[in-house]
C-alpha cells in the first residue's frame, strides 16, 4: 500500500476511534474548543496513547500524521509521513488567512473566527511550497503569519523570524498584501495569547500595527524615504541638467554619450569633484587611461589651470607647478583614492559586475565606469549588455546606488543628429537604463536663444561651445532638453548656460 494510502488510513482510523469525551477534555487542557478541533479532524492513536492530527498538501490529500501524548504533551509523528499543513474544513474563503504555528494555534486563531492553517514545522521549505500552492488555488486579498515568541536572543528566536520572514518573501507575489507579527509579550504562541482572554480585535490591532510586505509597503517605504530626504536624487553641479533629468536617484543607470572628443570625460571629472567637495563617496574605474593622467585633469580643473595638462609648460613653470601640487597634495590622495585606473589587461564586460558590487558594498553612492564600451564582450555583444544591466540594477536597488556609464556613438552615418539608436554595443544599454544624455561639442560656438535658471520665462542670446541634449529621462521633466553650455579652455571646467529655445542661423560665408 502507497505510504499516502496507508496514513489516509490511518487518519481515518484515529478520527473514528476519538470519543466525544476525548476531545472534550484535550480542548479543556487546551482552552480551545472541541468544534476546532474536530475541524481538524482531531483522532486517537491507541498504540501511542496520542492525540492525532492529519498534516495535508496543498490539495488537501494527507501527507503526515502529526502526534501529541495525551500525558506529556510530548509531540512526533507517524513514519512513513513528512511535515505538511493543518487545514481545517469549513474555511469562508473571506477576510485574512492566518498561518500559524502547529495544529493547537490553529484551533485557536479559528475560535477567534479566523480563517487560519497550521503549520507542521515553520522551518519546512515543503511547507512554504505547500502554502504557497495552497493560495495560489485559494487565493486571498491579506495573509497574515502569526509566528511563536521563542527566547530571546537564542537560536531558535532567530530561526523562526527569519522563516517567517521567508514565507512572507514567497507570498508576497502571491497575495495582496502580506503581514508578519507575534504576540504581545509575555505570551510565547497565540493559544497561550488567546487563552488570557484576546478576542479577534487583539489580533486585528497587531496585525495592522505590522507592515504590510504587499507593493504598497515598498511604494510606502520609498515614500516615506523621500519625505525624510534618506532617498533623493544628486545633484549634478548644474542646475537645469539637476531638475530636468533627475538622473542620479538610488538604483538607476545613466548613460553619457557622444563623440570621441566630445568632452566627457572633462565633464565628468567636473562633477566627481563637486561630488568629492560634497562628501558624496564615489568610485570610477577608468578603462582608457591611468590614475595620474585623470589626477592632473581633475587638479587643473581645480586650480583653473589647463596649462598643468601640458608636459612642455610644466616643464617651463617648473616653481609654479610645484607649489600647486603641494599645496593640493592632500586633496589629490583623497580624490584619487576613489579612482581605479586601467588595467594591464583586457576587462571582460561580465567582471565588471563584481568590481561595481565591491564599490557599493565599501559605500559608494555614485559608481562609473569610463567608457563601458572599452570592456571586452563576447561574439554576442547585445547578450552580454542584457545580462549586465539586468544583474547591475537589483544590486543599485540593494545599495541604493547610482550607475554612469560613459559612451560612444556607434559607427556609421554621422551627419545626421544622433539619436538612442546610435549608442553603441545594442539595443539593451538604452533599453534597462533611467537616463540618457548626450554631450555634442560644437568646432565653433553657437549662439543661442536661452532661458535662464534664475527667471525661467525670460529668454538671452549667448554662445555655447557644448550641447547637453536629455535624450532620455524616466524619472525627469527635462526629456528632450537641449541645454546650452560654454567651456572655458583656461580651467576646463563647463558652465551651463541655460535650456536652449531656438539656435541662431549662421549667415552664409561670402
Amino acid at each position: 500500500m502507497p505510504a499516502s494510502d496507508s496514513l489516509l488510513t490511518m487518519a481515518k482510523q484515529y478520527a473514528v476511534a476519538i470519543t466525544d469525551q476525548q476531545v472534550s477534555e484535550l480542548a479543556v487542557a487546551l482552552g480551545v474548543t472541541a468544534r476546532s478541533l474536530r475541524r481538524l479532524r482531531v483522532g486517537w492513536c491507541e498504540r501511542s496513547a496520542a492525540f492525532s492530527f492529519p498534516m495535508r498538501n496543498a490539495k488537501g490529500s494527507i501527507v503526515g500524521i502529526r502526534l501529541r501524548h495525551a500525558k506529556s504533551g510530548a509531540k512526533f509523528a507517524e513514519t512513513g509521513g513528512h511535515d505538511g499543513l493543518f487545514i481545517p474544513t469549513g474555511l469562508s474563503g473571506e477576510g485574512a488567512l492566518v498561518i500559524c504555528e502547529g495544529p493547537t494555534d490553529c484551533c485557536a486563531v479559528l475560535d477567534m473566527g479566523f480563517d487560519a492553517i497550521g503549520r507542521g514545522n515553520n522551518n519546512s521549505r515543503q511547507s512554504e511550497e505547500y502554502i504557497t500552492a495552497f493560495l495560489t488555488a485559494n487565493p486571498r486579498e491579506e495573509m497574515w503569519i502569526v509566528h511563536d515568541v521563542d527566547p530571546s536572543g537564542s537560536r531558535a528566536a532567530t530561526q523562526t523570524v527569519k522563516a517567517a520572514d521567508r514565507l512572507a518573501s514567497r507570498l508576497v507575489p502571491v497575495v495582496g498584501a502580506v503581514r508578519v507579527f507575534s504576540p504581545p509579550a509575555p505570551y510565547k504562541d497565540v493559544r497561550a495569547w488567546r487563552n488570557a482572554g484576546a478576542t479577534m480585535d487583539d489580533v486585528d490591532i497587531a496585525a495592522y500595527q505590522a507592515p504590510s510586505r504587499g507593493p504598497s509597503a515598498e511604494l510606502g517605504a520609498v515614500l516615506e524615504a523621500e519625505i525624510s530626504g534618506q532617498r533623493q536624487a544628486i545633484e549634478w553641479p548644474w542646475r537645469f541638467l539637476t531638475k530636468g533629468a533627475q538622473a542620479l536617484i538610488p538604483g538607476t543607470v545613466t548613460i553619457i554619450a557622444g563623440e570621441s572628443g566630445a568632452t566627457k570625460s572633462l565633464w565628468v571629472l567636473q562633477a566627481l569633484a563637486h561630488w568629492f567637495d560634497l562628501g558624496i563617496p564615489f568610485a570610477i574605474y577608468e578603462l582608457e587611461e591611468s590614475r595620474h593622467y585623470h589626477l592632473r585633469r581633475a587638479l587643473a580643473q581645480r586650480v583653473g589651470a589647463s596649462w598643468l595638462t601640458n608636459l612642455n609648460m610644466v616643464h617651463e613653470r617648473p616653481d609654479e607647478t610645484r607649489a600647486i601640487h603641494f599645496e593640493h597634495s592632500a586633496w589629490e590622495d583623497r580624490f584619487a583614492r576613489q579612482i581605479y585606473d586601467a588595467p594591464d589587461k583586457p576587462v571582460m564586460l561580465l567582471s565588471l559586475v563584481a568590481w561595481i558590487e565591491a564599490r557599493l558594498i565599501e559605500g559608494a553612492r555614485i559608481v562609473i565606469v569610463d567608457p563601458i564600451t572599452a570592456a571586452v564582450t563576447s561574439d554576442m555583444p547585445w547578450e552580454d549588455a542584457q545580462r549586465f544591466m539586468q544583474t547591475v540594477k537589483p544590486l543599485l536597488d540593494r545599495y541604493g546606488a547610482s550607475l554612469i556609464l560613459l559612451s560612444h556613438r556607434k559607427s556609421g552615418n554621422r551627419r545626421m543628429p544622433a539619436t538612442l539608436d546610435d549608442l553603441a554595443g545594442g539595443s539593451a544599454w538604452q533599453r534597462f537604463s533611467q537616463c540618457i544624455l548626450w554631450i555634442e561639442r560644437h568646432d565653433n560656438p553657437k549662439t543661442v536663444t536661452l532661458r535662464r535658471f534664475e527667471d525661467y520665462s525670460l529668454t538671452d542670446l549667448d554662445q555655447i561651445t557644448h550641447t547637453v541634449r536629455i535624450m532620455k529621462c524616466r524619472n525627469g521633466i527635462g526629456a528632450g532638453w537641449h541645454l546650452g553650455y560654454s567651456f572655458d579652455p583656461q580651467t576646463l571646467r563647463l558652465d551651463e548656460r541655460g535650456v536652449i529655445v531656438r539656435t541662431q542661423r549662421q549667415s552664409a560665408s561670402c
